[in-house]
């Protein structure tokens, strides 16, 4: 609750306004004069505004898409190509901007003074209707030169985003030619690598493995039954050989007697003969000596003939029967020949034929590996050639234009009214500091001023009851 004494020490700001109107007013009056100054000295700048929009697809294929995710990047992307050198250089050079200046300094400038953004409308309703917009606006000192520059920004862009995305698709297609052909060789490889490790292992391929038990079954079969067969035909050569020496033996015998009785009776006639010689002549008579001879011959002959006897060659080429049986002998041995030749062959194609069986798991892992290096290859092959496709489908459609593009969607108007300075705002503001410097001046001035001005300020100032005041007329 204020007191008395307190009501005292409250300040009568109307009587300070009447006081100190002029510390008020010429403040806010030089405020006003200030703004309508700047307002009228300041340069103008002008800003020009074009509308650029993403096209969606004339063509089905999902080549492109956009997302909400994604407009950020989109909008640092189109704002990082039109601010690009190439793009201001060209309009700098296009528009004649350069004049004086270098032309690093006036793109710097054109840089500074252009800006890319997204519509508020646009990011305000969160709905993919319509399509990505973005504006593009450029402050200049009149309204024609901001109107010019901004839609050849937007042309300029236009033309260069058509350019490098056509460019970039055909650089795109040429570097997935380069890919698929590499991918080709690498597969090309990998199937002669396989095809051949197959023919390599060829008999011993893990598909041949049923094949090969069965020939190893087949195989064995065989040997057992050459086996039976050489030991058939050993066990008749044996019996053959006995007939033969049975015969052989009794022609022998037959042939010695014969050859025995003939070779006594001659020798009988001779030494009969060398007897009767003796008798009638002497020991050197060429007649004795004669039968001395022949019978020496005949005795040589007898000899011999007993040996040819033991040999029985002559028998064999006599006898039908021993003749029969040393041909079947022969073809005995030729049987057996053949049999033992036959079991070698089996028994060597059964030795490759296990070796075969036992390598195929060594050579199911070679071929494993082969086989899914190139299962790989032919994946990458396959894949590099969907994005060939699609990267020959994407140039294509970026010369036709059938792609998602941009496209000028509202060109730049020309300004009625500056963007700075603001006419209104500045006045606005340059009244109200006047305002408040001369709000301030004139507490200033009431605090500092130690005069006396009515009743409660004397009774304050010195502690005294005022009984009368004289009022202002």
């Amino acid at each position: 609750m204020v007191t008395q004494s307190d009501q005292d020490y409250v300040i009568d700001y109307r009587a300070v306004v009447r006081r100190r109107r002029w510390s008020l007013i010429v403040p806010a009056v030089l405020g006003l004069l200030v703004g309508v100054l700047l307002a009228t000295l300041l340069p103008r700048q002008y800003v020009a505004s074009a509308t650029l929009a993403v096209t969606a697809p004339t063509m089905s294929g999902g080549l492109t898409s956009s997302t909400e995710a994604d407009q950020r990047e989109r909008i640092r992307a189109v704002s990082n190509e039109l601010l690009s050198q190439a793009v201001l250089e060209r309009v700098a050079t296009e528009e004649q901007l350069v004049d004086g200046e270098s032309l690093a300094t006036v793109v710097a400038g054109l840089r500074s003074r252009t800006s890319v953004a997204l519509p508020q409308r646009r990011l305000q309703s969160n709905t993919r209707q319509e399509p990505d917009t973005f504006i593009v606006s450029h402050t200049a000192s009149t309204p024609d030169l901001a109107q010019r520059i901004t839609n050849r920004l937007t042309q300029v862009f236009v033309e260069s985003q058509s350019k490098r995305r056509e460019t970039r698709a055909e650089e795109t297609s040429a570097f997935l030619a380069r890919q698929l052909e590499l991918s080709r060789e690498k597969l090309t490889a990998a199937e002669t690598n396989l095809r051949d490790a197959k023919s390599t292992f060829q008999g011993r391929l893990p598909e041949q493995a049923l094949s090969n038990l069965q020939s190893v079954s087949e195989l064995r079969q065989q040997v057992e039954a050459n086996r039976s067969g050489l030991a058939a035909e050993r066990q008749r050569l044996t019996v053959l050989d006995q007939q033969i020496e049975g015969l052989k033996q009794d022609a022998k015998l037959a042939a010695a007697n014969a050859i025995e009785a003939r070779t006594r009776e001659r020798l009988a006639g001779l030494e009969q003969q060398l007897a009767e010689a003796r008798q009638q002549y002497t020991p050197r008579h060429p007649e004795v000596q004669r039968l001395e001879d022949e019978l020496a011959r005949a005795r040589a002959q007898d000899e011999a003939e007993r040996k040819q006897a033991a040999a029985g060659p002559a028998a064999a080429g006599v006898d039908p029967a021993l003749r029969q049986l040393t041909a079947e002998r022969e073809s005995a041995l030729l049987r057996i020949r053949e049999l033992e030749s036959a079991t070698r062959r089996t028994e060597a194609s059964l030795s490759g034929v296990q070796s075969r069986l036992n390598e195929a798991p060594v050579v199911e892992q070679r071929l494993m590996s082969l086989q899914q290096a190139y299962d790989f290859e032919k994946q990458q092959y396959q894949k590099a050639a969907e994005q060939h496709q699609a990267a020959l489908l994407s140039e294509d459609l970026e010369r036709r234009q059938a792609g998602e593009r941009f496209v000028v969607l509202y060109g730049a108007e020309r300004p009625g009214s500056p963007a700075f300075p603001n006419f209104l705002l500045v006045l606005g503001i340059s009244l109200a500091v006047g305002v408040i410097v001369g709000v301030g001046l004139a507490l200033a001035r009431e605090f500092l001023d130690r005069s006396v001005h009515d009743r409660r300020a004397l009774e304050a100032e010195f502690d005294r009851v005022v009984l009368a005041e004289i009022p202002h007329f």
